[in-house]
């Protein structure tokens, strides 16, 4: 399949742009990424004790697949997106860019919230106004505060991520020097964070990464954005189709055998990479329909299990029994909030933000 086509400059004074394009197998990637997630936090808590044999090590080191997250979200943004800074950064451009951002972001992480808290979900002692208002804000995986609702400490960083992203699509898609300048700055903040971050048991590797009061879960995310950018930058080359299922078990392979996730990090670009130029057996289940409506729902699943995983009666029935059902719940509580939640929100505060936008005078 070839590369999807850049999407023109959308007009600032029209109410509701056209949808971009959509990279079908990383959507159904985002998805099989979210179910990984939520089975690492499984372990953590219901699973604790449950010998899972060979799919053990694989299930800890969960934690991996947010960084697959930040490396797809910079690819996916500068397919979409990147086109309006290869050259320079129209403040128009960049207003709408945000607005769209804060859209897709920011109402389902503040419903998140609110339940978390109405129902004690965070298993903190108390909340103060102070985390409320930081968390209410996606600021609070900048340092200031900690995660009330523990998996949104990504959604925040991916914010940073989003005030940025103008000037790092700039420095990346603007010239050759500066995407390797941006690989460059991607090594250095990892650098930073993985020798910077605690040493403990709840680090399951370098990469675990995700410390409350601590810039350092930024520093993840700002360098996973930067190299999804650079794999677009890339995307005219195309990789053979045994890319992306030999790039899949090579770093499936890394961590089950408990090697430093750090030794397949440089993977991650390449299945991204390959999977959206969409050739072969992976590609195809991926854009199959229940797995690509997991990627539709993937935000959802992500900022709505850990809440479900706290609430739900696992002490109750058998864990074989409870298994099914939290999953099953976790899924019918993804749909009903992505339906009545994040779709509708989205579209009223693009809106809303749009029809700012155009009428200010430039």
């Amino acid at each position: 399949m070839p590369a999807a086509k850049l999407v023109t400059l959308p007009r600032v004074d029209s109410p509701i742009s056209a949808a971009p394009a959509e990279s079908r197998a990383l959507t159904g990637l985002r998805g099989v990424a979210s179910l990984w997630v939520v089975a690492h936090h499984m372990l953590l808590g219901p699973l604790q004790g449950v010998g899972l044999g060979a799919f053990d090590a694989l299930v800890r080191h969960g934690y991996f697949a947010v960084d697959l997250f930040f490396v797809l979200s910079g690819f996916v943004l500068a397919m979409v997106h990147g086109p309006w800074f290869e050259h320079r950064i129209p403040p128009r451009l960049a207003a709408l860019f945000l607005v769209r951002r804060v859209a897709r972001l920011w109402p389902l992480h503040l419903v998140a919230l609110a339940l978390v808290v109405a129902t004690g979900a965070h298993g903190l002692q108390h909340v103060s106004w102070r985390s409320f208002a930081a968390n209410a804000a996606m600021i609070q995986a900048w340092g200031p505060s900690v995660s009330i609702n523990a998996p949104s400490w990504s959604a925040s960083t991916e914010f940073l991520a989003a005030l940025l992203f103008p000037a790092l699509a700039l420095l990346v898609l603007g010239s050759r020097l500066g995407a390797i300048a941006a690989l460059a700055l991607a090594a250095g903040l990892l650098t930073v964070a993985v020798e910077l971050a605690p040493v403990g048991l709840m680090r399951r590797g370098p990469l675990d990464i995700y410390f409350n009061y601590s810039p350092l879960a930024a520093f993840r995310c700002l360098a996973g954005t930067l190299v999804g950018l650079v794999a677009w930058r890339c995307h005219r080359f195309v990789l053979p189709r045994w890319s992306a299922p030999a790039a899949i078990l090579a770093t499936l392979a890394v961590l089950w055998a408990g090697l430093p996730d750090l030794l397949a990090y440089p993977l991650l670009p390449v299945i991204v990479l390959a999977l959206h130029q969409g050739r072969g057996d992976v590609m195809r289940w991926l854009t199959s329909g229940p797995v690509h409506r997991l990627g539709v729902l993937s935000y959802a699943i992500y900022l709505m299990h850990e809440p479900m995983l706290v609430l739900f009666p696992f002490g109750r029935m058998p864990f074989w029994a409870g298994l099914p059902l939290y999953l099953a719940l976790v899924l019918a509580v993804a749909s009903f909030a992505h339906v009545v939640v994040e779709r509708p929100a989205r579209a009223a505060l693009r809106s809303a933000g749009e029809r700012v936008i155009a009428a200010i005078r430039p």
